[in-house]
């Protein structure tokens, strides 16, 4: 009979833990980002917006969500050095990019298109899901990609979003995966600001939603 409330004490408290994180994942996290990316039901997928593509939620934390999607798998290692030299993905118009610019001009801010120098500097200076903790025998390139940054009306940052590209072989299959990152919060723009000049932005601004 103890064993027995023991264990359903041990499964009140694992309901009540489960309740209280969401909760306050729920009071610090971007909630327009997060209500149209994540689904509500459960904490560890995409909303059904995504359902029938090949994205999937790989990891998120209060000021940033990361999302991956397998874009090459084949036995031929040979294959990875040819899609990485004919890589032109549509960082802009994806399904991601496109519900991301929907969210920003919905809260009244415009999003801006920079070129993979941008890209770069937010992959050097900003903890990346995917590579934390490093990984031997995986390539990540930054390089290949466009950024996304989300601005208010007075012309400061809110949100950005870059794309990762990691390349893995094995015995069996190579393998190419973009992650998709969107960092949110006040600390996490402020930092960009500091690490992105005027100069910067202007010489590889692409365009603006």
């Amino acid at each position: 009979m103890r064993k027995a409330i023991n264990l359903l004490i041990c499964f009140l408290l694992v309901l009540l833990t489960a309740s209280l994180a969401g909760a306050a994942w729920a009071v610090t996290l971007d909630p327009d980002i997060f209500t149209a990316f994540r689904d509500p039901r459960t904490s560890n997928k995409l909303a059904v917006d995504f359902a029938n593509t090949p994205l999937k939620l790989w990891q998120m934390d209060k000021d940033f969500l990361c999302i991956q999607q397998r874009l090459l798998r084949t036995p031929m290692d040979y294959k990875i050095a040819e899609f990485l030299n004919d890589y032109d993905y549509d960082a802009e118009g994806d399904p991601l990019a496109r519900k991301y610019v929907a969210i920003a001009k919905a809260r009244g801010n415009v999003v801006k298109s920079y070129k993979p120098p941008v890209n770069q500097i937010i992959f050097k200076n900003f903890r990346h899901p995917a590579t934390n903790p490093p990984t031997t025998g995986k390539q990540y390139r930054s390089n290949l990609d466009r950024a996304l940054i989300e601005f208010d009306q007075s012309g400061r940052i809110v949100s950005f979003m870059s794309r990762l590209l990691m390349s893995s072989s094995n015995v069996l299959n190579t393998e190419v995966v973009q992650y998709t990152t969107i960092y949110l919060g006040p600390k996490n723009a402020r930092a960009l600001e500091n690490v992105l000049s005027n100069r910067v932005l202007e010489e590889n601004f692409l365009r603006e939603f």
